[in-house]
């Protein structure tokens, strides 16, 4: 089995997941990949699908998007178009690229899986409350309805 994981800044906790994998399914011999990205860049996607590549042959089989990003603003005007765009590019525009990048290979085989993760949030509040989810929530409720 092959497994290609991804973090955006904790390697610690990822070399500890890995550890754990390997160790609980040692007999399923499984080849593990890790790949720093920022989801928010299309081209550091480009360049985690060329790694996979490279390191397994091919793009993945299943596609599992989870990433999110999203900060607390006590208003909605201390939200700079900026935190905002880099919001939406994570939380939605992410997972098109993604899907892009992997789908073709699962064309080719006549299978293939695609999950897409949203968030309690793109139901209108969450824990951050409704100003966060002004920033939040138009990314996610986008996965949530796709």
């Amino acid at each position: 089995m092959h497994l290609a994981l991804t973090y955006a800044t904790n390697l610690t906790a990822m070399n500890a997941l890995v550890t754990d994998l390997q160790s609980k399914y040692a007999d399923n011999k499984l080849r593990i990949s890790i790949h720093k990205v920022d989801v928010g860049s299309a081209d550091d996607i480009e360049a985690m699908f060329q790694q996979i590549d490279t390191e397994h042959g091919h793009r993945p089989d299943i596609l599992i998007s989870n990433a999110g990003h999203g900060k607390r603003f006590p208003q909605i005007w201390d939200c700079s178009l900026e935190e905002f765009d880099y919001t939406l590019q994570v939380n939605l525009r992410a997972s098109f690229i993604l899907v892009k990048g992997a789908v073709e290979h699962m064309k080719s085989q006549n299978w293939g899986r695609i999950v897409f993760m949203s968030s309690i949030a793109a139901q209108g509040g969450g824990i951050n409350g409704c100003r966060m989810s002004l920033v939040f929530f138009p990314g996610k409720i986008k996965l949530t309805f796709f």
